[in-house]
């Protein structure tokens, strides 16, 4: 920390004097220069940034099992990345934990529309099918599974036979 007074602050114009001396390019010591150049590029770090703490905030609650704040969490990253499958998928398995299965629904099925081939959409969304007693859309997703990913067979097979007994078929 400076114990020089604000009068006595360097200027940009005096660091970039100070890194001739030094073979430096001034620009590398001048953050406004820089910022006035990009600031775009600025105003994105900082957005990133917020969404990384949001994001890691949200993934906390969801540790400390307080699904609630989680999902306010990631709905606030959600309104920033509006097509991030990680979040969506976070936020539905965030609702499963309170059993609020027809947003579940809602955000798996919108990573499988984005993703037809997001495995763990639709392993999620056979589960909550089977859940609702939709058990042909359930087994659908469990075949689609098999079909993109075989090393998910025995997985999905397992649920499948488990709609099979509970449907006495």
């Amino acid at each position: 920390r400076s114990t020089l007074l604000p009068a006595q602050q360097p200027t940009s114009q005096a660091v970039g004097e100070a890194a001739v001396f030094k073979s430096e390019p001034a620009h590398k010591f001048d953050i406004q220069a820089q910022q006035s150049r990009d600031p775009a590029s600025a105003e994105e770090v900082s957005q990133k940034s917020d969404m990384d703490y949001q994001f890691a905030l949200a993934e906390t609650y969801s540790l400390e099992g307080d699904s609630r704040r989680a999902i306010e969490g990631f709905k606030a990253v959600l309104i920033k990345d509006p097509d991030s499958a990680v979040v969506k998928m976070k936020l539905a398995l965030e609702y499963v934990k309170l059993g609020v299965v027809s947003e579940a629904v809602k955000y798996a099925e919108e990573v499988e529309a984005h993703d037809p081939k997001h495995v763990e959409a639709k392993l999620l969304l056979g589960g909550l099918y089977s859940t609702l007693k939709l058990y042909e859309k359930a087994l659908q997703s469990y075949k689609s599974v098999i079909q993109i990913d075989p090393s998910y067979e025995s997985e999905a097979t397992l649920y499948m036979g488990a709609i099979y007994a509970e449907k006495n078929d």
